[in-house]
């Protein structure tokens, strides 16, 4: 219950919208967002790992009541949106393996409510500047191909060795 009351609140912390924040994003941001994308998978990547998911969600949800306060899409926001996503998709790879009869027994959400709820975060902060759905779902998908590889290393720094030591 606990992540679901936290993605709830991160949620409606994203609501505040305006029409200068409409037009500032039309135009390309001026930062490289494949490295703002790397750079934020692998800071997120090591909280998890050093810190724990619980700091890693209450990072992210600083990072929206932060950043959304701003009347322009920015960098750092964009940096927001990155984590979040990258964390709830490592989330749910966790949370699928558990037995949906332990996950309702502990009260623990499912993989389909984090889904739902980084669904709507993540629109939802792009909705409050103006970004159209189209665009928003080309982001998540640089988000994937830029950022999941140096998350995972960041949160499994050993894999690599440990996979070329089965071989």
């Amino acid at each position: 219950m606990k992540f679901v009351t936290m993605v709830l609140v991160g949620a409606w912390s994203c609501l505040v919208a305006g029409d200068a924040a409409a037009q500032a994003l039309k135009a390309s941001p001026s930062w490289d967002r494949a490295a703002n994308i790397k750079e934020m998978a692998t800071h997120i990547g090591n909280v998890q790992r050093r810190q724990g998911a619980d700091k890693a969600l209450a990072f992210i949800d600083a990072c929206y009541r932060t950043h959304s306060l701003g009347s322009v899409y920015s960098k750092a926001f964009e940096g927001c949106i990155v984590a979040d996503y990258l964390l709830a998709q490592a989330l749910v790879a966790v949370i699928k393996r558990v037995p949906a009869d332990d996950l309702r027994k502990t009260g623990m959400a499912t993989a389909s409510d984090i889904i739902q709820a980084v669904n709507i975060r993540v629109s939802t902060a792009f909705g409050q500047y103006g970004l159209a759905a189209s665009e928003a779902n080309a982001f998540v998908a640089l988000t994937v191909e830029h950022g999941m590889a140096p998350f995972l290393k960041a949160v499994f720094p050993n894999a690599e060795a440990a996979a070329s030591e089965k071989k």
